[in-house]
């Protein structure tokens, strides 16, 4: 098939939907598709051999410093799948490039499919924005209902939308590269520069990875830490993002490494000894998976990934979605945990990342974008090429 991914986000972005993107089309790739990315960019491109990357006009997003967002161009993307017309398009970011995509494709008679990879309308509240959530439910909805097919990352999110009118949801979970994320990668003399003496009883590294951001929840996990411990924890935090400097001048126990990629992450990731998580905005949470297959202690609230793949007390823990009292006191149980146990937990976290393979994930993608791209795909008479119409 040759197949249009739309994102406002992709390498060398270093997010989760970035990396997710990126994973579906070498996988896609890899099983004889063409895939086409368009993205914001100075133009057109190439990547590696074989792989084409279309870049649009662009400005950046508020408060959030090398991210940036695809301008509509309509007539851009008109002449490119004129030219080279995808079997099926996938939207992956509902911005103004994402609507536009959208529409030109169901104009062109084009079937196009979409994701739902990040909870906006959530992160409103998170900024003391709740009066345009409904608002922005409202764009979403209309823009995913005008694709055959919106794929959401796990069963707690197709609910959510279902709940709030959305329509054709299938899910499309996540994989981890378990041959990258392993226990081998533990580096003793990185823990040794974090300050860790490994002997009969060493305190635990507690680990944060991901966008340092207002709705990642991180002030709460840091201070409960540092209240714990007066201050004299082990925590790594890993990644960039518009909080960080706050962060670090705030948090002076913790030590910031700034984003990683890579085996670099990996050997970080395999070096702590307990992954917090304390999110409650995602749809999904890639870093869970990756402390499963690096062998942590897992503690996150039962909701997305840990919703998913987390057993409390078998192969991590978990505490109900918001309860932070239960959180913390999840966190103070696990700095007084042995060695052995935490070992224990992460021997089966372990196992269970071993049976998230990407591959199986590239499979069902491929299934469903085939099934949409032999689906009839009329015009909707409830189109409109105007973003904010209810």
């Amino acid at each position: 098939m040759q197949i249009a991914f739309v994102t406002d986000t992709f390498p060398p972005d270093l997010n989760g939907v970035s990396l997710t993107m990126d994973r579906l089309r070498t996988g896609l790739e890899s099983r004889g598709h063409r895939v086409t990315v368009v993205r914001p960019g100075g133009g057109l491109g190439r990547g590696r051999v074989g792989r084409r990357e279309v870049g649009v006009r662009s400005l950046p997003v508020p408060g959030y410093p090398g991210l940036r967002f695809g301008m509509p161009s309509w007539g851009r993307l008109w002449q490119l799948w004129s030219v080279v017309r995808p079997d099926v398009v996938y939207v992956a970011t509902e911005g103004p490039l994402g609507w536009a995509a959208m529409g030109v494709a169901r104009w062109m008679g084009i079937p196009v499919t979409s994701g739902f990879h990040t909870n906006f309308h959530e992160y409103l509240h998170v900024r003391g924005l709740s009066r345009l959530q409904p608002l922005a439910l409202r764009y979403l909805r209309l823009l995913h209902n005008n694709t055959a097919l919106t794929l959401a990352p796990s069963q707690d999110v197709v609910r959510q939308l279902r709940a709030h009118g959305f329509k054709n949801l299938e899910i499309l979970s996540r994989g981890v590269a378990a041959d990258l994320f392993t226990p081998a990668r533990r580096d003793a003399s990185l823990r040794a520069a974090w300050g860790v003496r490994d002997g009969a009883r060493p305190a635990p590294v507690f680990m944060l990875v991901g966008r340092l951001a207002p709705e990642k929840n991180l002030p709460f996990a840091l201070e409960t830490l540092e209240k714990l411990t007066d201050g004299r924890g082990h925590c790594v935090v890993v990644g960039d993002g518009p909080d960080r400097a706050a962060l670090e001048s705030r948090f002076r126990f913790a030590r910031f490494t700034g984003a990683l990629r890579g085996e670099e992450l990996a050997r970080h990731f395999a070096s702590a000894d307990v992954l917090l998580f304390p999110s409650l905005t995602e749809t999904f949470g890639n870093v869970l998976l990756e402390g499963l297959a690096s062998g942590l202690l897992i503690l996150g609230f039962d909701y997305a990934a840990a919703g998913e793949y987390v057993v409390d007390g078998e192969n991590g823990w978990k505490v109900p979605w918001g309860d932070h009292q239960a959180f913390a006191g999840r966190m103070a149980a696990a700095l007084a945990l042995p060695a052995a146990q935490r070992g224990v937990l992460g021997s089966a976290a372990r196992r269970t990342a071993e049976g998230l393979g990407w591959d199986r994930i590239v499979g069902r993608f491929e299934g469903l974008l085939m099934a949409a791209s032999s689906s009839p795909n009329p015009l909707s008479s409830v189109y409109s090429p105007i973003p904010t119409a209810a």
